[in-house]
């Protein structure tokens, strides 16, 4: 498991500290200290399904925790806007998608057919990105 961070950040994933060891604990469910590939496959195809399932209108259910991360999230996202964003901080521009990214802790992964690549075609509406959408 020790090059399970080295793993996420090739694959456009910044998982760190403590979210990175209940991604781990998630994957090593017998706590072998050894990632067998087929639970990381597993796993992986879940966090990419849900990834792109997100955009439901579903509910998603967060501890106190998670809630407290993520009005810090929301915050960050909107100072980002605010300094780099156009039209009152309502939008930003496509290329500063990776600034964006970077901002909130994660290594941008511009390979065709990533996580990100495929979040930023999906979000850009004629070269700009809504707060809305990405939030």
């Amino acid at each position: 498991t020790s090059k399970m961070e080295d793993l996420l950040k090739e694959l456009g994933e910044g998982f760190r500290g403590d979210e990175l060891q209940k991604q781990i604990a998630l994957i090593d469910k017998k706590n072998s200290g050894f990632l067998e590939r087929a639970a990381f496959v597993e796993w992986y195809q879940e966090l990419s399904s849900s990834a792109l399932s997100s955009d439901s209108e579903d509910e998603i259910s967060l501890d106190s925790d998670e809630e407290d991360e993520w009005a810090e999230q929301v915050e960050l996202v909107q100072a980002i806007f605010d300094e780099k964003g156009t039209g009152g901080g309502v939008t930003l521009e496509e290329s500063k998608f990776e600034d964006l990214i970077e901002a909130l802790g994660t290594v941008y992964c511009e390979d065709k057919g990533s996580a990100h690549t495929r979040a930023k075609k999906k979000l850009t509406k004629k070269g700009l990105l809504s707060i809305d959408d990405f939030l």
